[in-house]
């Protein structure tokens, strides 16, 4: 696929200035105005791995491409297939063992049908050196004819506070959206010794939260419980309920003693 890149990358290290190193950067292109925007994430943890779900629910004042950074803390691999399940599933298993405890009215409403956001591109940069990550972002940008970018002493600070803190790759998506309400699931697998998301966004979005893991204990990057505004204790997970997210999860963990979370957080 021909890799499509926009020279307004520029503006990404800009927009980075002063937001957090977990920070992860949805960049509009051209004349588009992102009206809302909604993620549901699920975290699938086994102390030492993690696979990330994302779904992405976007609107746009018009139809064009956003350029998407998500920083990493290990190398992923990358799967544009996967669904959803996880999402409708744990809802369910909430509701049949609610225990006194109130859920939000969504968990009762059927799944809405979306249009699709299109993946027209994507590359993964790895570094260690902010010179190297700098070249790597030009040779990105000379691969459809852009200039080169200046890089000033607080960019580079940004990039700096990256590296520091063991984030050293990061994945780029030029997705395609259009002027009505669409969505995409995506998913990242990767090692890591705590629970993992790049939590923050430069838009003001709504994000809703399931995680399954082994421990009773939320142990999120940067993040406790007591942050999070609507909050589920923990619930043991069936293998039964497992499976019917994926088969292959069951694999996944050596214990079939589960917990599944749910939170929200509102930028």
């Amino acid at each position: 696929m021909k890799r499509l890149v926009i020279s307004g990358f520029i503006f990404l290290l800009i927009l980075l200035i002063g937001a957090p190193v977990q920070a992860r950067i949805l960049i509009p292109l051209a004349d588009l105005e992102i009206t809302e925007f909604t993620e549901e994430v699920g975290l699938i943890w086994n102390g030492s791995e993690e696979i990330v779900i994302q779904k992405l629910i976007l609107e746009a004042d018009s139809s064009g491409y956003i350029l998407d950074l998500m920083p990493l803390p290990a190398e992923p691999v990358f799967n544009d297939d996967q669904d959803d399940k996880i999402f409708s599933v744990t809802r369910e298993g909430f509701i049949n063992r609610q225990r006194g405890f109130a859920h939000p009215d969504y968990f009762f409403e059927p799944p809405q049908e979306y249009q699709s956001l299109e993946l027209v591109d994507q590359e993964l940069l790895h570094g260690s050196e902010t010179d190297y990550i700098i070249g790597a972002i030009n040779e990105f940008l000379a691969a459809s004819d852009q200039n080169s970018i200046e890089i000033t002493d607080a960019q580079l600070e940004i990039l700096e506070d990256y590296l520091i803190n063991n984030i050293e790759y990061f994945h780029l998506r030029l997705i395609d959206i259009p002027d009505e309400l669409a969505s995409r699931t995506d998913s990242w697998q990767f090692d890591s010794d705590l629970l993992y998301y790049p939590l923050e966004a430069n838009l003001n979005s709504s994000s809703y939260f399931t995680s399954i893991q082994t421990s009773p204990h939320l142990d999120f990057y940067d993040y406790q419980s007591v942050d999070f505004e609507h909050y589920i204790p923990p619930r043991l997970t069936r293998p039964d309920v497992l499976r019917e997210i994926d088969p292959e999860l069951s694999a996944f963990f050596d214990t079939v003693l589960l917990y599944t979370f749910f939170w929200e957080l509102n930028l």
